[in-house]
């Protein structure tokens, strides 16, 4: 029992000396243990759920260590073809309906318009002349000059005239004019045509794996050939601005501020870094660093606090890696 004591009070003695500022070493500032962290953390990329089945990829267009563009592709499902395929044909349906609107809103052919235009200028013509025939007729039979049945056939070749303008001008203008029921049904046939083609065109960006921003690909999970898994196909961090997630007891917390400077040591350091507290957590939480350290307390309540590394990528090759933080006062 009494060795069982003894060991107890090495593991937690040893737990306050490195973590609390109130060690019987009396060093000054805030210690703690922490993760250096890529900003943002590590994102997994992965494949666009497919109702055909699993993901395949086709090519894998980077390697790891590379530096990215936001955007940049990296890599391409083996459904790409597929999709491909079906957005030609959907731009090809597009341009065939925008093609039908055109020929529809240009109206007939001009030859056919020209030549309605003659026959109307036609039937003016032999109405103007037969006017003026009844006129003069009109004018003989007061002076009795005339029969009546002459007078009528004068009469009735003026209203037959008038009734082949009349239709003339109608086929004119009938031909000129673009009715909204011929209209209508091309316009909703190239609204399809379009909206197939946005379908088509965003199931073809779907296959291309995008980089969401810029960065440094940390892991390659997924080979051409092999099925993307849970995983994902990648992981991307912004590697050139690095942090520590420091884990400060909450007994703690009410000394840290932002804009604080801290010094960052470690056995994976070749160096000591220093940073600047940026952020301060609103959680109270179990430790997470110290989880699988058998000395550490089992159910230490912490508060986590970024901070922003001044060296930018220094620490981006030890992504996860334990240091010793010192928040100075």
């Amino acid at each position: 029992m009494l060795a069982f004591g003894l060991l107890l009070f090495r593991f937690y003695g040893r737990e306050t000396q490195s973590a609390s500022p109130s060690s019987p070493r009396g060093q000054p500032g805030i210690a703690c243990l922490g993760r250096l962290e890529p900003e943002d953390g590590v994102r997994h990329l992965a494949a666009p759920f497919s109702v055909q089945g699993p993901s395949i990829l086709s090519e894998l267009l980077v390697h790891e260590g590379e530096q990215v563009l936001s955007n940049q592709v990296l890599a391409v499902t083996a459904n790409y073809t597929t999709f491909k395929a079906d957005h030609e044909m959907a731009e090809s349906q597009v341009k065939v309906a925008q093609w039908k609107l055109t020929r529809i809103q240009a109206g007939e052919k001009a030859g056919d318009i020209a030549a309605q235009m003659a026959e109307v200028q036609r039937a003016e013509a032999q109405y103007e002349n037969a006017q003026r025939e009844f006129k003069r007729d009109e004018d003989i039979r007061r002076s009795g000059g005339i029969s009546e049945t002459a007078y009528d056939r004068s009469r009735l070749t003026v209203e037959t005239g008038r009734k082949e303008l009349e239709r003339a001008r109608e086929k004119f203008n009938s031909l000129k004019e673009i009715r909204d029921v011929d209209i209508n049904p091309s316009l909703h046939e190239l609204d399809a045509a379009l909206a197939s083609a946005r379908r088509t065109q965003a199931e073809l960006d779907r296959t291309h794996i995008r980089a969401p921003f810029s960065g440094q690909v940390i892991k390659i999970h997924t080979r051409p050939g092999e099925e993307v898994g849970r995983e994902g196909v990648l992981e991307l961090a912004r590697t050139d601005s690095m942090f520590v997630n420091a884990e400060v007891y909450e007994t703690d917390i009410s000394r840290v501020k932002i804009g604080q400077r801290a010094e960052i040591s470690g056995d994976s350091l070749a160096e000591k870094l220093s940073g600047t507290v940026a952020q301060v957590g609103m959680k109270v939480g179990k430790n997470d660093v110290l989880k699988t350290d058998p000395a550490a307390y089992a159910d230490a309540r912490v508060v986590e606090v970024k901070i922003r590394l001044n060296e930018g990528h220094a620490g981006a090759a030890l992504i996860h890696a334990q240091v010793n933080v010192l928040i100075l006062p």
